[in-house]
């Protein structure tokens, strides 16, 4: 069986099909619609919103129709007369529908549907996996291991190191560009790209407004996000593709790790161009915000949120228990994952996240308590 569909997948003549084309543009134009999204305006009758809103209301999703003209003003599309100061009871409303990265594919789907160009298999593939790729076991195992992740990343341990690389470094800085550089991949090599630009963005912000000689924050988060991001290859947990490739090619998880590693890692070493190297340091980096907020107390406001102290902004309280908890339920979690594969045979399959979706509720279970 397997065999035939990979004799079908081979063969050149389906590209010719106009189903074929027409599913091509539709993706294009989708992938422009996400990068750039847009309103489409919609006038609805007057009468068929009230009765909406009114059934809502009921259902207690929305709040009633009087209380939304008391405080929030006119309802949508209403507008308020110039010279009495009373609302216009307009026939239509408006509703600016979205084209985003929600809509766009999810309306190219249906209309890829509509005329036929995919049918009951694709969408049986799609959904419940074909060709040793399950989405929807793919998406289970991430969003129960992201939201690992993310318990560890609200306990404030990402803050509390990067807080910890900053004071080490903050004085040179060439120096802290490299402690950032190698704290991003090495934490995002753990724990993946996704919590890193969550955090490390918030982070450096900060960072690059409050120190003295740098002119753009550019470089900067530029870095954080493609060391992030080159990190997450190493492990195929810490990146949805990755989980797609080895599944896609039967590979298993540590043969993956092991081949990939190398190539990372000297990705990262060579991150940096020459010109980039060879650019003389400007020192310190990092002012000491605390002594210029006292020197400049006549400043506007704006100007000495800006100078407040790195602690007091960063905020680095760390919750040890829940830090300490949260690691090793991640690490007992990958080494668990990585085990359990590389015992499987070739044509046994388990869902990966039966493995993470203990862990979370464990976790979740602790930040309950």
């Amino acid at each position: 069986m397997a065999e035939k569909l990979r004799a079908q997948d081979l063969n050149t003549e389906d590209i010719r099909n106009w189903r074929s084309i027409v599913t091509l543009l539709v993706f294009i134009i989708t992938n422009i619609v996400v990068l750039v999204p847009f309103h489409i305006p919609i006038y609805i009758p007057r009468r068929l919103v009230e009765v909406v809103v009114d059934a809502l209301s009921a259902l207690r999703i929305l709040s009633p129709r009087k209380a939304q003209l008391q405080h929030g003003g006119p309802i949508d599309g209403e507008e308020p007369d110039d010279q009495n100061g009373k609302i216009k009871r307009k026939t239509f409303l408006r509703w600016n529908f979205p084209m985003n990265f929600v809509t766009a594919p999810l309306i190219a789907d249906l209309f890829l549907l509509a005329i036929l160009a995919i049918g009951r298999e694709e969408v049986r593939g799609g959904t419940l996996g074909a060709n040793n790729i399950s989405p929807l076991d793919i998406m289970a195992f991430f969003l129960t291991l992201a939201y690992i992740a993310i318990s560890i990343d609200a306990s404030g341990l990402i803050r509390f190191l990067a807080f910890k690389v900053l004071q080490k470094g903050g004085k040179v800085g060439h120096r802290l560009f490299f402690y950032l550089y190698a704290f991003f991949f090495g934490l995002g090599s753990f724990i993946g790209n996704d919590p890193i630009v969550l955090s490390g963005t918030a982070f450096l912000a900060y960072m690059t407004r409050v120190s003295s000689n740098i002119i753009h924050p550019r470089a900067w988060i530029h870095t954080q996000f493609a060391v992030a991001n080159i990190a997450s290859a190493i492990l195929v947990s810490s990146n949805p593709t990755n989980l797609v490739l080895a599944g896609a090619f039967e590979i298993k998880f540590i043969v993956y790790t092991a081949n990939m590693i190398v190539p990372v890692v000297v990705t990262a070493m060579h991150e940096l161009s020459e010109e980039a190297k060879a650019k003389k340091p400007v020192n310190p980096n990092i002012p000491h915000a605390r002594g210029l907020a006292e020197e400049e107390e006549g400043n506007a406001s704006d100007d000495q949120v800006k100078l407040l102290s790195l602690e007091e902004i960063m905020n680095p309280f760390l919750d040890k228990g829940g830090a300490a908890f949260g690691a090793v339920i991640m690490t007992a979690t990958l080494v668990t994952l990585l085990a359990l594969n590389a015992a499987t045979q070739n044509r046994e399959h388990y869902p990966i996240f039966w493995v993470t979706l203990p862990a979370a509720f464990v976790m979740f279970c602790w930040d309950v308590a």
